[in-house]
């Protein structure tokens, strides 16, 4: 199994981060590596199938997740649908109160399902971290920018 955590401190309550998170319409907006993000239904609960297509290191991925765990301002939980294999992946969005805000912490855990799926995981988790940083930067700084 591979895995990462990325945390962050975002100066909003964790409410308002969970919420602009669990837009749909943010995906392309605050993940670097998203090129299109689209749930069966809205708003998104358990159950919610969503269809991702991303671009880590130059590798276009196409991907469903399923959303395994829904609380509203505190945790979301997403794991892999399809493809079904070489891994399998769980990635959580925890949102905590901080005396400055939110922590935010975004991780995910792959684990190989076929021989060599450890490489696949290890890679991905990788890509992923990377990707995570950036992600979370730009959430801090949509969030945290004055509103007209």
């Amino acid at each position: 199994m591979a895995g990462f955590a990325r945390s962050v401190v975002i100066e909003v309550t964790p409410a308002v981060a969970f919420d602009y998170l669990a837009d749909p319409t943010t995906a392309t907006v605050i993940d670097p590596a998203v090129i299109h993000y689209r749930p069966d239904h809205v708003p998104m609960d358990v159950g919610t199938r969503i269809d991702i297509k991303a671009r880590l290191a130059g590798l276009r991925l196409q991907f469903e997740s399923q959303v395994a765990v829904w609380e509203p301002g505190a945790r979301m939980v997403m794991r892999s649908v399809a493809p079904a294999r070489p891994i399998d992946v769980v990635a959580e969005h925890r949102f905590e109160l901080d005396p400055s805000g939110t922590r935010y912490t975004w991780s995910a855990a792959a684990t190989s399902n076929t021989p060599g799926g450890a490489v696949v995981a290890w890679l991905f988790c990788t890509l992923m971290r990377r990707n995570a940083a950036r992600q979370q930067q730009r959430l801090k700084s949509v969030l945290e920018s004055p509103r007209p």
